[in-house]
């Protein structure tokens, strides 16, 4: 009786808790965080002139 009530919500709030870090782990491999060098070094001297 608790899971017929319940089902839907324990199976969508364990399968958010499954997927979240695993898309926050595949948008952290997808985008490099660090900025390359010679990017920033092009970009603070465009703003300097």
């Amino acid at each position: 009786m608790f899971i017929a009530a319940y089902g839907t919500s324990i199976g969508f709030v364990s399968w958010w808790l499954f997927a979240t870090p695993l898309v926050f782990a595949l948008i952290l491999y997808l985008n490099d965080l660090k900025p390359k060098a010679d990017k920033r070094n092009q970009s603070s001297r465009v703003h300097k002139i």
